[in-house]
């Protein structure tokens, strides 16, 4: 079981529990929801790099956002919303990051 990740500075790469919460304890569902993320985040993330301007950049960075806290990835959807605050170019590293972090954290499962 995939059990709640902290990295010790109050910073959740996947807060399982609360997610399993979502989808009523329904485990194998939940993990299908997390392995067709992962599958689509490439392309949200290229998205959101190739975003030609700050609205672009708030606009894909709340996509990954609100698909990241469902599924209980929160330092992911924190990093989307500084983006979604921003717009700035410069805060989407931190994006991908979180979700380099994510998925290696997956894999590790």
């Amino acid at each position: 079981m995939v059990r709640r990740v902290d990295v010790g500075d109050g910073d959740v790469i996947l807060a399982w529990e609360q997610a399993l919460e979502r989808v009523g304890g329904d485990q194998e569902f939940l993990e299908e929801l997390v392995g067709c993320f992962l599958v689509d985040l490439d392309g949200y993330l290229g998205d959101l790099r190739q975003a030609p301007d700050p609205a672009a950049r708030r606009a894909a960075a709340h996509r990954i956002k609100g698909a990241a806290r469902n599924l209980g990835a929160l330092a992911l959807a924190e990093a989307c919303r500084r983006v979604e605050e921003s717009g700035k170019a410069e805060d989407v590293a931190a994006v991908e990051q979180e979700a380099q972090r994510l998925v290696a954290h997956w894999k590790l499962r």
